[in-house]
């Protein structure tokens, strides 16, 4: 009875450290987002104020790299004015990991929600640079990236688009 009992808790701790190592963090210290360069892939969403249709605004943004790593989070832009996202660097960037429903609540005019209940993981990681808010926020769903901005118009706030990113192996390697 007491070698029943003590296997019973070997096996609850290996069940334990299986799951604590598996818990998404990818090996990166605190939860964080798969860092690396990542491309725009597609668009998601696009604020109904922009002066851009989305077909548009994926096309002027296709080259657009977006760089995250442990302590810089930079925008490289494909080079288009209009439609385009601009190019930022941040630095001192910290990321903290936020709870994520079956959907994704955008910001603006309209509350648009996007449905994630057909992605078992969820994901979604503010990214700070001193402490302050950036605006930007990474989604792991399932393997796939996503990320938004916030900015606001007037005095609220809006989700100006939502693009899902693919892993840019040209600059990663």
């Amino acid at each position: 009875m007491v070698k029943r009992i003590g296997i019973k808790i070997v096996i609850a701790y290996f069940i334990v450290l299986v799951a604590l190592s598996f818990g998404g963090c990818y090996g990166q210290g605190a939860c964080a987002p798969p860092f690396g360069a990542y491309t725009v892939q597609g668009i998601e969403y696009l604020t109904p104020v922009s002066s851009s249709t989305m077909e548009y605004f994926l096309e002027k943004n296709k080259g657009a790299v977006f760089d995250f790593s442990e302590d810089e989070f930079d925008i490289l832009a494909s080079g288009h004015r209009s439609a385009s996202i601009s190019s930022r660097s941040f630095s001192d960037v910290s990321y903290e990991e936020v709870s994520l429903g079956k959907a994704l609540s955008l910001t603006d005019v309209d509350s648009k929600d996007i449905d994630l209940s057909g992605f078992k993981s969820r994901k979604a990681f503010l990214v700070f640079s001193n402490d302050a808010d950036t605006g930007y926020t990474i989604y792991l769903l399932d393997k796939e990236v996503w990320i938004s901005h916030i900015n606001t118009n007037g005095n609220n706030l809006m989700t100006e688009y939502l693009l899902k990113l693919e892993s840019d192996k040209q600059k990663t390697q």
